[in-house]
């Protein structure tokens, strides 16, 4: 039996208001490339409206750190839906999940939190093989941060 490092772990990650986030197993993800948003009057600024996932309405929440993008509500978006029934939200996104080659190793050297309107639902942070950070995140957490913001 040989002793060697362990090699790099697999996992998936996206983009949200220019911080990377990483997707947790445990997580219900799905990413939707064209979702028609339902608007809801009187929302605020980061709530885009509501989507349909498997006849349940999922609030579409917009994390984009550039106030003036945030008045424009289009009506179909790029989404990926994290959680399940009642729980779920659908973030807006610019492109979809890709996978993500996490470096092994701790995080002593990690960035300090990004400023961003969800940073307290940020968790620990990974290293990816190329030296990029990317965040875990809480999800009912970041919902709320952007819901209320």
């Amino acid at each position: 039996m040989s002793a060697h490092a362990p090699g790099p772990a697999q996992a998936y990650g996206f983009t949200l208001g220019r911080v990377d986030l990483l997707l947790d197993p445990a997580d219900d993800a799905q990413y939707v490339a064209d979702a028609t948003v339902y608007p809801l009057l009187l929302a605020p600024p980061r709530v885009l409206g509501l989507i349909q996932v498997r006849g349940q309405p999922v609030p579409v929440l917009d994390a984009d750190p550039q106030p003036q993008r945030l008045a424009q509500r289009p009506d179909r978006v790029q989404v990926l839906v994290v959680g399940g029934g009642f729980d779920a939200g659908a973030l807006r996104v610019e492109h979809p999940p890709r996978a993500v080659e996490l470096a092994p190793g701790d995080a002593t050297q990690a960035p300090p939190h990004p400023e961003c309107a969800f940073a307290g639902a940020l968790r620990a942070p990974a290293r990816d093989s190329d030296g990029r950070w990317w965040w875990r995140f809480d999800a009912p957490q970041l919902f709320r941060a952007l819901a209320v913001d």
